[in-house]
Parts: structure tokens; C-alpha cells; sequence
């Protein structure tokens, strides 16, 4: 039997890249916590593990000092690379962000 999928090792590797991320309640875009602290601090591992940890919240990244496209259509992701050049993306739920500093 497969193990439930949580947002816990996504958080702590966004950590490590320098987002914050914070739980959203599942399904939802809707935040499962307050935030606006997260604009300026960073939540330690251990909420981390609290809020993503053998849950199903999902999750979302503070975009304070980003630019980000969210872009629905991959084709249009490869065109903006090619214009700007590489920048950090990732994908979820069929969806590839790409974040600019």
C-alpha cells in the first residue's frame, strides 16, 4: 500500500532554496495559517514538520521579493525561458512556475 503523499520534504527544499512556504487547507488555495509574519520570517523545521507532515495540507510559497509567472500552458513557460534565460521553476499540479529575484 502506498504511503500518503504530504508537502513536507517540498517545504524543507524550498527552505533550502530560500522560500517560505506555509500550508494551504487541502485542496484549496485558501491558507491554513496566518502569514503575513512569513513575509520577514522564516518558519523553523520543525513547523514545517507541524504543518506538512503525514497531512494533506498543500502548499503554497510567500512571494514577497519575487516575480513569478504562473503559467497553465508549458509551451508558454519554454517561451519565456528563451526570453529571459534560466531562472529557478518548478512544477506542480501540472503547472510550472518560474520565479524571478
Amino acid at each position: 500500500m502506498n504511503e500518503p503523499r504530504d508537502n513536507f520534504e517540498t517545504a524543507l527544499s524550498n527552505a533550502e532554496k530560500g522560500y517560505v512556504s506555509i500550508p494551504t487547507h487541502p485542496g484549496t488555495k485558501v491558507p491554513a495559517v496566518k502569514w503575513t509574519r512569513f513575509q520577514t520570517e522564516k518558519p523553523c523545521p520543525q513547523l514545517y514538520e507541524r504543518w506538512f507532515k503525514n497531512t494533506r495540507n498543500g502548499i503554497a510559497i510567500i512571494t514577497t521579493g519575487l516575480v513569478v509567472f504562473d503559467i497553465d500552458d508549458l509551451a508558454q513557460a519554454e517561451l519565456v525561458l528563451t526570453e529571459v534565460g534560466d531562472t529557478p521553476s518548478f512544477q506542480h499540479s501540472g503547472i510550472r512556475s518560474l520565479e524571478f529575484t
